[in-house]
């Protein structure tokens, strides 16, 4: 019997593991782009005592005469789950179709659970009762406790697991392992029953085996580079849906994800985390490293379209030739190393002087389709290759507008090698000026040349434009435009140039609010409430008056004679470095010098600084809405004279007529 019994169990233990492999091994289904379901079962288990049988055999005595059993079923979409009993020999015990077992006499059956085309088999063994007999054994428990302390031989013992002994709390218990003692040496032909084991004739160790709780990773657009907790590898099998890998990984995983390769035409700008727009990393970093939580968790790798960066001119060098998708001017094949991007082939002399500090040198011009008001914030690549044998180049790429400056920062070349370098330029660059610069003076003999290939091109970081100005339920503030020919919402450009009205001439005066220049660009984008306020204080003549502009809402909500006012939340970012004094305000006038009625807040913007505030204004049922900005005179102490320092400024400005902004109170002016 224990020989037949022993080749049924190894056969059914197989079994078992293979269909465990099966129905676990299944990742969940992917929560981002999820297929249709397909209707199947999954996984069957047959369940005794409250737990999975995991060892493939349940052994019972005859006098207990009847045992229930149940069946754990998983399955997807809509598929049957209903289960089917069986007994392989009724003569030992019957069972019904809700799980009830008769036991009729000692020996062994195979009781059966299938649903669909899944089944799990375990091994029945009824034995005549078993009288406990001798000397007491001790009974130690690590992860779980005993219903007894010490018991003979024979004696049934209860255990119970504990999770609060367990290593952590995402750990699970599967099942238990039963030691002498005396050698540590594993407990052969012991009589088990569930989570009930018959004391056999020695002091015994009862551990519970445990094993990591498994979480989902979802990869889009990438994979699992490195998987490690604890110094050790873990291992990361996944399963690939469409652009989707799924993994099942233990808690405190250390990740290291993988973007897939570029497509023609794309480029990788990032991973977002959780939920797209939530970038983490560096600007186009292509591994992403993050510790697994203890939940589902959706990473994605980012590709946006690729677009050239095109320059009329580049005078950095006299030296220079066109390189047009990777092909130099002049040569008869395209370099693989500058991966298709257009640029210039720069020769300088090999002891050429460095431009070490500074941003106001502009030398690659003529661009004209780079807007981060229109498309959102842009992610550069710069790819450098460096010609010379023995010349290490330090250079630096950088968009500068207005004082406001992206850049590579300093890259270091080595002679022959190829680096490459990406960046993000924020909201506040409209058509602005690049340039490439020499950050370390070279060394070389004045008679040699240098060849450096700068390659670039750029891509929308965030599809749709960049999630802080996307206001979920934002009622945007629209300006409108002063030339009867264009509409308010010019379709696919969002430039508004036309919308600001500049305040006094130097000859003329307050009443008459036409013709100065303000000092700079003014450029709408109304699908977003947005302006973009550029200043340059050498433009303005500060002896003739205070420069102002004023610009009119196109779109006021409608008059309520119960609550004749109307509100403006604002947030202003100031995006560089320069401190700036500004008086913003809405008021029924065009003018603001004439406008006693008009709302207002005159800021000091710190270097970088957001500014979030409100406006609130009383107007009649006939009154247009102006909004109005006036520049003060300043320099870096903030000082409001009509002397000193003047320096330029780059405001982003959005407005919007609900408070989805999250203004304090304090902050709302009436």
């Amino acid at each position: 019997m224990r020989k037949k019994m022993g080749t049924v169990f190894a056969l059914l233990m197989a079994l078992t593991l293979m269909i465990g492999f099966v129905a676990c091994g299944a990742p969940d289904k992917d929560p981002v782009t999820p297929p249709e379901p397909e209707d199947k079962v999954v996984s069957v288990f047959i369940v005794y005592d409250g737990s999975r049988v995991t060892n493939g055999v349940v052994s019972v005595d005859i006098t207990e005469g009847s045992v229930s059993l149940s069946a754990e079923v998983k399955v997807s979409g809509d598929a049957d789950d209903k289960v089917t009993f069986a007994s392989s020999n009724p003569d030992v015990a019957e069972i019904s179709a809700t799980g009830g077992v008769t036991l009729k006499t000692d020996g062994e059956t195979v009781i059966t659970a299938a649903a669909g085309d899944k089944k799990h088999e375990i091994v029945l063994v009824v034995t005549d009762k078993y009288s406990p007999v001798g000397d007491d054994y001790s009974v130690v428990v690590y992860g779980g406790t005993a219903s007894a302390e010490s018991a003979k031989e024979g004696e049934q013992i209860f255990l119970t697991a504990d999770t609060a002994t367990f290593a952590t709390e995402h750990q699970s218990f599967v099942k238990w392992e039963y030691l002498y003692a005396d050698s540590s040496e594993p407990i052969e032909d012991l009589w088990l029953n569930g989570n009930a084991f018959r004391m056999p004739a020695a002091d015994i160790v009862v551990r519970a085996v445990l094993e990591d709780m498994l979480y989902t990773l979802n990869v889009v657009d990438g994979t699992i580079k490195t998987a490690t907790k604890d110094g050790e590898p873990v291992e990361a099998k996944g399963v690939t849906e469409g652009d989707t890998t799924v993994y099942r990984l233990p808690y405190e995983t250390n990740v290291t994800v993988q973007a897939n390769e570029e497509k023609d035409g794309e480029m990788f700008v990032g991973w977002d985390y959780e939920v797209k727009k939530n970038r983490k990393g560096d600007p186009g970093q292509t591994e992403y490293s993050f510790t697994m939580p203890d939940e589902t968790l959706t990473v994605f790798g980012i590709f946006s379209k690729a677009n050239k960066l095109v320059f009329s001119d580049g005078s950095f060098s006299s030296d220079s030739r066109r390189i047009n998708d990777g092909l130099v001017s002049g040569e008869s094949a395209a370099d693989s190393d500058l991966e298709g991007m257009s640029g210039f082939r720069f020769g300088f002399g090999a002891n050429r002087s460095a431009n070490s500090e500074g941003y106001g040198s502009e030398n690659l011009t003529g661009v004209d389709v780079f807007s981060t008001l229109r498309f959102g914030s842009q992610t550069v690549k710069v790819r450098f290759k460096n010609h010379s044998a023995d010349q290490t180049l330090k250079m630096e790429f950088y968009a500068v507008s207005y004082s406001t400056v992206a850049t590579t920062g300093v890259v270091t070349i080595a002679p022959g090698a190829v680096e490459e370098k990406m960046f993000v330029a924020p909201a506040g660059f409209h058509n602005p000026s690049f340039a490439l610069v020499l950050r370390e003076s070279l060394t070389g003999s004045s008679g040699d040349v240098v060849y450096l290939d700068v390659v670039y091109e750029t891509a929308d970081t965030y599809e749709g434009g960049d999630p802080q100005f996307n206001v979920i339920d934002a009622e945007y503030a629209k300006l409108e435009s002063r030339k009867p020919s264009i509409a308010d919402y010019p379709a696919g450009t969002g430039i508004r140039p036309d919308c600001y009205l500049s305040g006094p001439t130097a000859n003329s005066t307050p009443e008459a609010p036409t013709g100065v220049d303000f000092g700079g660009r003014k450029n709408v984008n109304n699908d977003y409430g947005i302006t973009n306020l550029i200043t340059r204080d050498s433009y303005i003549d500060w002896t003739k008056g205070t420069p102002y502009v004023t610009a009119k809402y196109s779109n006021l909500p409608e008059y309520d004679p119960e609550d004749p006012t109307v509100s403006v939340y604002f947030r202003v970012i100031n995006t560089n470095n320069n401190v700036g004094t500004f008086d913003f305000g809405i008021g029924t006038a065009e003018n603001p010098m004439n406008d006693a009625g008009r709302i207002s807040v005159e800021l000091e913007l710190q270097p970088n600084e957001v500014k979030l505030f409100g406006l609130t204004l009383e107007r009649g049922e006939t009154d247009d809405v102006y909004f109005t900005i006036i520049k003060r005179i300043n320099d870096q102490t903030g000082s409001a004279t009509n002397s000193g320092s003047h320096y330029d400024h780059n405001l982003i400005i959005q407005m919007m007529y609900n408070n989805k902004l999250g203004v304090q109170d304090e902050n709302i002016h009436s």
